[in-house]
C-alpha cells in the first residue's frame, strides 16, 4: 500500500522537528539521514518479498512510557529491507538514550541476524546492505513456494476438509470450552478487544471494505473514500458499497444445491434435515417428520420433553458460562441503568416483561396487566411464615 497517496507528505523540517519533540533524539548528522531517508520513500509503494512497513517513531517509544502505539498511516513508511536495516541504524545513532537504543539493536538483530553495538552499528551503515536484500527475497519467495497453500489443489482439499461439518464443530466446541475456562478471553483481553474496537471505524470504497482508525478517517474521506464515522449524512447501503464482495458472500451461501425441498426429521436422540424425496425412507427406518422441539403458542418458548430435558443436562453438566465470575463494568452498569429506566414490569400471566413507556399500550392491548409474575407458594411457605 501507498501510504503517501493518503496523508499529504511531511517535510524534512516538519519530520524532524517531530522526532525532536519525543526528547529521545539528538540533533546530528544521523538524525538528518534518517530524515532524509524516511520523507525519500514517502512514496514507496508495497513490494511482495522485498519491503516492509516502518514505523517512523518506533514503537518501543510508546511501549516504554505505557501509550498506545501510533499505527496511522501518519506514521508508517514502506522500505525496502536493506533501506529498513539501515534506518534503524540511524536511529541508534542518533539517539543517546540507553534503553531506546537497546531496542533499536534488537531490531537490528531481528532483521539481519547481526549483535551489534555502536562501532559495529557504524561499520553496517557503510557496508553494502543489498546482500541483505537479496538474501531476504529468496528466504521469502522459498518459503512461500514450499507453503503447501501455494499449491490451489491442495489449499482447495485444505479448504473443504477446514469446511466440514465435523471440523467446524469441533473447532467450535474447542473454542466454547476455552472460554468457558478463561483460558481464550479474560477480563484484560476484553477490555483490549473493546478499546481496539472503539478506535477504529469502516471505511468504503468502490469494492473494497475495511476497518481503519478512527484518527485517520479524515484523510481515508478526502482521498475518495466513504466514512460514515466522519460524515454521517452518508447512509450505508450494502447493496451499493461493494455489490461484488455481496455476490461472493452469496455465492459461498448458495454453494449447496437448495433446488431440492427439505424437511426436518427426529428420533429419539438427533433430529436433522433430510431432502423431501428421501423421507418416507427414514419414516421407514423410525425417525418421524418435524424437528420434535415445540413451542408453547402464548409464551413462545420452547418444550422439552423430559427425555430430551436429561440429555441436555448431561451435556451441559460440568459447563459454565462464558461470562460467568465477571462483573460488569461501570460502563456496562451505567448501560444497563440508561436502558431499563423508566420501564415497568408487565405480565400476561404466563411470561413478564419490563416495557418501555412508549409500549405500555400496546402490551395492554396484548392482554398484559401492570406487576410481576407471583411465585408459586412452596411447600413449608406458611409454616415458615407463622413461625
Amino acid at each position: 500500500m501507498c501510504y503517501a497517496c493518503i496523508y499529504q507528505r511531511m517535510t524534512e523540517t516538519e519530520l524532524k522537528n517531530k522526532l525532536l519533540e519525543t526528547g529521545i533524539f539528538i540533533d546530528n548528522e544521523w538524525l538528518d539521514k534518517y530524515v532524509e531517508l524516511v520523507v525519500s520513500n514517502q512514496g514507496t509503494s508495497y513490494t511482495r518479498f522485498k519491503t516492509q512497513n516502518h514505523h517512523i517513531i518506533p514503537v518501543c517509544y510508546y511501549r516504554n512510557r505505557s501509550i498506545e502505539v501510533d499505527n496511522s498511516i501518519n506514521n508508517l513508511v514502506t522500505l525496502l529491507l536493506k533501506d529498513h536495516l539501515l534506518a534503524h541504524c540511524y536511529l541508534v545513532l542518533s539517539s543517546d538514550n540507553k534503553q531506546f537504543k537497546a531496542n533499536m539493536f534488537y531490531a537490528i538483530c531481528f532483521i539481519s541476524g547481526l549483535e551489534v553495538d555502536d562501532t559495529k552499528v557504524i561499520e553496517l551503515v557503510d557496508s553494502d546492505l543489498s546482500v541483505y536484500q537479496e538474501a531476504y527475497e529468496q528466504g521469502r519467495i522459498s518459503a512461500y513456494s514450499n507453503n503447501p497453500m501455494f499449491d490451489e489443489v491442495k489449499k482447495a482439499h485444505h479448504d473443504r476438509v477446514m469446511r466440514s461439518t465435523e471440523v467446524s464443530s469441533q473447532i467450535s466446541q474447542t473454542m466454547k470450552n476455552k472460554i468457558a475456562s478463561g483460558d481464550l478471553f479474560d477480563e484484560e483481553h476484553c477490555r483490549n478487544l473493546s478499546k481496539s474496537a472503539k478506535l477504529r471505524c469502516y471505511a468504503y470504497k468502490d469494492v473494497s471494505v475495511k476497518r481503519i482508525l478512527k484518527s485517520d478517517a479524515e484523510k481515508y474521506f478526502n482521498d475518495g473514500w466513504r466514512v460514515p464515522y466522519y460524515d454521517n449524512t452518508y447512509a450505508i447501503s450494502k447493496s451499493t458499497i461493494a455489490p461484488n464482495i455481496i455476490e461472493q458472500k452469496t455465492e459461498r451461501k448458495s454453494s449447496r444445491d437448495r433446488s431440492e425441498r427439505v424437511c426436518w426429521i427426529h428420533n429419539e436422540s438427533t433430529c436433522k434435515i433430510v431432502p423431501l424425496s428421501k423421507l418416507e425412507e427414514f419414516i421407514s427406518l423410525g425417525w418421524i417428520k418435524g424437528s420434535g422441539v415445540h413451542q408453547d403458542s402464548e409464551s413462545r418458548k420452547r418444550i422439552y420433553t423430559e427425555e430430551v430435558r436429561k440429555k441436555l443436562s448431561v451435556s451441559n453438566k460440568g459447563h459454565s458460562p462464558a461470562n460467568k465470575g465477571i462483573p460488569c463494568s461501570e460502563e456496562q452498569k451505567k448501560k444497563l441503568s440508561e436502558h431499563f429506566k423508566g420501564t415497568r414490569w408487565m405480565n400476561n400471566g404466563i411470561i413478564q416483561k419490563q416495557v418501555q413507556q412508549l409500549e405500555i399500550k400496546d402490551y395492554i392491548d396484548k392482554g398484559f396487566t401492570f406487576g410481576i409474575l407471583k411465585r408459586p407458594r412452596k411447600e413449608g411457605d406458611e409454616d415458615c411464615e407463622n413461625s
